[in-house]
């Protein structure tokens, strides 16, 4: 009866362990949905576009810290939406390879394979950006090495890149001088979908040009391949501000449809929030009495551009 009792208890134990070990295992493999900012061209390589997005996985992109976690990634990526309006900057045949997660440097490594022997040059340029642009927009990460690998380039792989190298630059060498900064706005798609960042010169901290600036969209050449996101019947008035916080009216002497004010707000939150100076925007208009928003809490790329869709 002793040994029974003894095999009845070891018994017992062993199903208890490999309980807890299977428990643990489904845990560890169980996807959840985590949000995602994933970048893609127009139809005409001009520019990259930011899309939001919900993908399952089992890693834990807000801390990434195995190659396989960004796998996921480039799975997205490779594949072309919106009836190929989002162009994917991934050409047939690229592959990524020694991927290296090293959060110390803040810093992601990976190696090209490809079955071409050379890319064009716009072709290049739009995949780096996209790759450096997605990666970079995950926690903690602030450069991606690239090694070209079998890749016959005359690009300079030889340093990190960091995101601030690839972004959308619109403007000439001649617009550049010490009394100028670089800033965001955010314009259209030229189908009015998409909300694409432009880095343009304005005078340094002028939030009121910057919003003058977003206010009369794409001027010269530029109207080709993009919208304004200001109605221009609309008014961006700033009626108060400090070091940390800023209140903006947005107002018309015309009756407008509530989706004209919200598109407006969109655009005028996410230029505000590049500038990385304000912690609180506080928004008035017509179907808006006052929303205060809080940047330190909520980011408004986490929403952009938002489509749901997931690699196949």
């Amino acid at each position: 009866m002793k040994w029974s009792a003894l095999m009845k208890k070891i018994y017992l134990l062993i199903n208890t362990i490999l309980l807890v070990a299977i428990t643990v295992l489904v845990v560890s493999c169980k996807t959840r949905d985590q949000v995602v900012i994933l970048y893609y061209s127009d139809p005409q390589a001009m520019y990259l576009i930011p899309v939001s997005t919900t993908i399952k996985t089992s890693a834990d992109l807000e801390n990434v810290s195995k190659a396989k976690h960004i796998i996921p990634l480039f799975e997205e990526l490779m594949v072309s939406r919106d009836e190929k309006n989002l162009h994917s900057c991934i050409p047939k045949g690229i592959k990524f390879k020694d991927i290296e997660i090293k959060p110390e440097n803040k810093e992601i490594d990976l190696t090209l394979d490809t079955e071409k022997q050379r890319l064009g040059d716009t072709d290049e340029q739009m995949m780096v950006g996209a790759i450096v642009n997605t990666l970079t927009e995950l926690n903690g990460f602030t450069t991606v090495k690239i090694n070209p690998g079998n890749l016959q380039t005359d690009m300079d792989y030889s340093e990190p890149i960091t995101r601030e190298s690839w972004r959308n630059l619109w403007y000439l060498e001649d617009e550049l001088n010490e009394k100028n900064t670089l800033a965001f706005v955010y314009w259209l798609s030229k189908d009015r979908k998409y909300f694409v960042p432009l880095t343009i010169p304005i005078p340094k901290n002028d939030v009121t040009t910057l919003l003058k600036v977003l206010k009369n969209g794409p001027q010269g050449s530029r109207k080709t391949y993009l919208e304004r996101s200001i109605n221009p019947a609309l008014d961006i008035i700033i009626k108060a501000g400090n070091m940390n916080h800023i209140d903006i009216e947005l107002k018309s002497k015309q009756d407008l449809a509530k989706s004209v004010y919200e598109e407006a707000k969109t655009a005028v939150l996410l230029t505000i929030s590049e500038l990385n100076v304000f912690e609180t925007v506080k928004f008035i208009s017509p179907f808006i009495s006052e929303e205060i928003i809080d940047l330190k809490k909520f980011n408004p790329k986490k929403e952009i551009n938002r489509v749901e869709f997931f690699a196949k």
